[in-house]
């Protein structure tokens, strides 16, 4: 078999690298760190940081293990048990189950922070995160909207309400979260519309019911 002269292995790698496939990857690895798990540990984790002691972080703790990490858990169990296609649940009708699932351990975890008196920051955080999780499951039971652009919109405001204007660049989150999920066409772009105004919404009022009670919710 006679060689091509002209043959570059190095040339044919580069050419094989479309922008196409480069926006997919890029798509892909933003909807993998900054996918909802992450960013309501990350939430929680800044709520814990302002109040600053150790039984904060004891109770973010507790319920990042059973809201965020047993749910977490439970789909990865069902994706390998071939009943959902992937983690992110691409699949409407797939989401339901996993949501109930996750709705009931939020449930149980913020009657926890509330039946032993966790500070009032992250109680109240988790029973925003039941409002978040119990309106996605509704919406979920007729129409798909974006849970990704929900938790990303939600880390955002809350990142502005901690830092102030510093970290109004955080704002870019939101629609480079709603990017992702349209390019890897995972969602149209009025669901991430839908699940941006969600985000929004229930973060103001979780920072409206901290600030009437008198709390200051800032790290600066």
């Amino acid at each position: 078999m006679e060689l091509d002269q002209n043959y570059n292995p190095a040339v044919e790698t580069i050419e094989s690298i479309s922008p196409t496939r480069l926006r997919h990857s890029a798509a892909l690895w933003i909807s993998r760190i900054f996918s909802p798990p992450i960013l309501v540990v990350l939430s929680i984790g800044l709520a814990a940081a302002a109040i600053g002691t150790v039984s904060a972080w004891l109770w973010a703790g507790i319920f990042t293990l059973i809201a965020v990490l047993i749910p977490v858990l439970y789909i990865v169990w069902k994706v390998k048990q071939g009943l959902i296609s992937d983690f992110h649940m691409r699949i409407r009708e797939q989401r339901i189950k996993p949501m109930f699932f996750m709705l009931f351990m939020s449930i149980l975890a913020t009657g926890l922070l509330t039946l032993f008196a966790a500070p009032f920051i992250l109680v109240v955080l988790a029973f925003s995160s039941v409002i978040q999780v119990g309106f996605l499951t509704a919406v979920t039971l007729k129409w798909k909207i974006s849970g990704h652009s929900t938790a990303a919109a939600g880390f955002s405001v809350l990142m502005v309400a901690l830092f102030g204007a510093a970290a109004l660049p955080a704002l870019l989150l939101i629609p480079l979260v709603a990017w992702a999920r349209v390019a890897r066409s995972r969602h149209e772009l009025t669901q991430t519309i839908a699940g941006t105004l969600a985000g929004v919404a229930y973060t103001l009022i979780v920072i409206a019911v901290v600030s009437t009670n008198g709390v200051t919710l800032t790290l600066i």
